[in-house]
């Protein structure tokens, strides 16, 4: 009786075995670093899931936040790139300074040099105008201390007295406003933006005097001029 109640128990134990399947058996995991799990697929230990899906090692800098100026490496806050400099008259984006309007970056990279400053020096002009022909003579640009996009020009055309004022749009170029410098019926205007070359020693510009001392008549002198610094 004995022997017989432990083959049945024997048995019993085979046949409920033999229906238990393994849920993973089947189960063919895609994703690399990725595991069966009682049939579904899961990261392994010690890897996470990302928004695509995958399964990467989790990021160290994840819950570490830094301070201004510093950023986390490795999970450790590091300085950053803009951490030891200052732009003076501008904002400092990943290494790099972004100028505030009227200036432009010095040799060290910082912001220190006014647009006028740029044009501010003794030229030699030569211009070629539609009506009173050729004339070479000098001019004297200085800064104009109402901002730093403002410079006054002497001796403009070689024919007004007062200062005309030129408009700076950008570290090279220029604008001459329409204006009446000595307030006598002749105004004067560029039709072409004044430009600076690379090497900060000749301006191309080209302007218009009116002559508008007769009411109702207006004669136009177009001028193409260049400048040189001396």
């Amino acid at each position: 009786m004995k022997q017989f109640f432990l083959f049945f128990m024997f048995c019993l134990v085979f046949a409920f075995s033999s229906c238990k399947k393994d849920k993973c058996a089947d189960t063919v995991c895609t994703t690399i670093n990725s595991v069966c799990n009682d049939g579904v697929c899961e990261c392994a230990d010690g890897y996470v899931t990302n928004a695509s899906g995958a399964c990467v090692l989790p990021d160290p800098c994840m819950n570490v936040v830094c301070g201004l100026d510093s950023m986390c490496v490795n999970g450790t806050c590091q300085p950053g790139p803009c951490a030891t400099i200052n732009c003076q008259n501008g904002t400092c984006n990943n290494g790099i300074c972004d100028c505030d309007p009227g200036y432009t970056v010095d040799s060290s990279g910082e912001c220190t040099v006014a647009w006028n400053a740029q044009l501010t020096s003794v030229w030699t002009v030569t211009d070629i105008c539609s009506n009173s022909g050729s004339a070479i003579y000098s001019v004297t640009a200085a800064a104009n201390n109402s901002g730093t996009d403002q410079i006054n020009v002497s001796n403009f055309g070689d024919v007004f007295i007062n200062p005309v004022k030129l408009t700076m749009t950008s570290a090279n170029t220029f604008d001459i406003i329409l204006q009446e410098p000595d307030n006598d019926g002749f105004f004067l205007e560029s039709i072409q933006a004044g430009t600076l070359n690379a090497s900060g020693n000749r301006i191309n510009v080209i302007f218009v005097i009116s002559d508008q001392t007769v009411p109702g008549v207006v004669r136009a002198d177009t001028c193409t001029s260049t400048w040189v610094r001396q």
